[in-house]
Formats: C-alpha cells, sequence, structure tokens
C-alpha cells in the first residue's frame, strides 16, 4: 500500500531518450481542486522508494523551474518535456508533492518510470 492517494505509473522510455514530460497535472478532490491556491510543486524521482537521497528534482521554483504552475487557484500544472532526461537505464520512483499558499504540504501522488536500454 503507498503512503499517497493515487499511484500512476508513467509511460516508461529508452535511457538517453527525451521524456515528453505530463502536459496537464490537475489536482482534482472531491471533484473540485483544493479550495487553498497551490504556492509550489516539486517532482521527485529516487532509485528505491525508501532512499534518503534524491536522485532527480523537478520543481516549481527557483531560477530555472521545470514545472510550471499555469493556474494557481485551480491547481492546473504542466511540465514540460526534458530534452535530456539525466536518469540512467531503470526502475525510478517518484513522487509528487506540493505546497498551498498557506504553507500545508501534501504528497498527492506517485509512481515509477522505467528507462531502458537500447534495444
Amino acid at each position: 500500500m503507498s503512503d499517497y492517494a493515487a499511484v500512476y505509473n508513467l509511460k516508461g522510455i529508452i535511457h538517453d531518450d527525451s521524456w515528453r514530460g505530463i502536459p496537464l497535472i490537475q489536482i482534482i478532490v472531491n471533484d473540485a481542486p483544493p479550495t487553498v491556491a497551490i504556492a509550489s510543486a516539486e517532482m521527485i524521482f529516487k532509485k528505491r522508494s525508501k532512499q534518503s537521497t534524491n536522485d532527480l528534482v523537478l520543481t516549481s521554483s527557483g531560477a530555472t523551474p521545470t514545472i510550471t504552475i499555469n493556474e494557481d487557484s485551480t491547481w492546473d500544472m504542466t511540465i514540460p518535456a526534458i530534452l535530456d532526461f539525466p536518469l540512467a537505464a531503470g526502475v525510478w520512483h517518484y513522487v509528487f508533492k506540493t505546497i498551498d499558499i498557506d504553507g500545508f504540504k501534501r504528497t498527492y501522488f506517485g509512481g515509477t518510470i522505467t528507462l531502458t536500454d537500447e534495444p
């Protein structure tokens, strides 16, 4: 059983290929977006789900954000394509974490992505 509300396993890619990203992420709770606007989001990739270090972090903050918050009140987000996806071949675990404008932190979903070596 996972520690988060939903499990979404991402479509796998070949190692060293570009990743298409996620064109639309919309958080819905009880048929509506959360009532407090989102302030930030991050997607954390780890080789093992319980390891303490992060191998790749995509974030909506900082000088070069890799997650776009399209509309904070409706919790609509996009992760653009990553041309040089930096993870090695293998199964990677990820979680998608958010912080709303009141500072409330929540992990809404997670899953895996598999990167395979070239055939």
